[in-house]
C-alpha cells in the first residue's frame, strides 16, 4: 500500500521544531533508550507498534523513528516500514564526514518519497 509523503525530514536535533512546506508540523520521535547512540536500530516489531500507537490517536502526528540510525539504509527502512522521518544524531556526529553522512541519510529519504508515491 502507497502512501503520501508531504514533506520528508531528518532531525538533527532532537529538541528542532520541524517545518513543513505549509505549515509546522508536530512529530513524536521514537526510539528505546537502550539503543541510543549504539549504531543498532529498533527492530520491525518496535517500529511497527510504535507506528500503530501513534497513528491510533492521530493520523496528523508525523512519526521519526531514531534509535540506532546510523546510514542511509537504515533511514531508508524506517520510512518504508511507515515513519514518516528519522533520527541520525549519533551515526552523524559519529560520522567521518558529517556533510557525506547528511547527504546520505538525505538521499535515502529522497529516494523512499520515489518508491512511496
Amino acid at each position: 500500500m502507497k502512501r503520501t509523503l508531504r514533506t520528508p525530514f531528518l532531525i538533527v536535533n532532537p529538541k528542532a521544531y520541524i517545518y513543513g512546506e505549509e505549515a509546522l508540523e508536530l512529530g513524536m520521535i521514537c526510539e528505546p533508550t537502550g539503543l541510543i547512540g549504539t549504531g543498532r536500530t529498533s527492530n520491525d516489531d518496535y517500529i511497527n507498534a510504535t507506528n500503530a500507537a501513534i497513528k491510533s490517536v492521530s493520523t496528523e502526528i508525523r512519526i521519526i523513528q531514531a534509535a540506532g540510525v546510523s546510514t542511509g539504509s537504515d533511514v531508508y527502512h524506517v520510512i518504508m516500514q511507515g515513519a514518516h522521518g528519522s533520527g541520525g544524531t549519533s551515526g552523524i556526529l559519529n560520522a567521518p564526514s558529517r556533510k557525506g553522512k547528511i547527504i546520505e541519510m538525505l538521499d535515502a529519504l529522497v529516494k523512499a518519497k520515489k518508491d512511496l508515491v
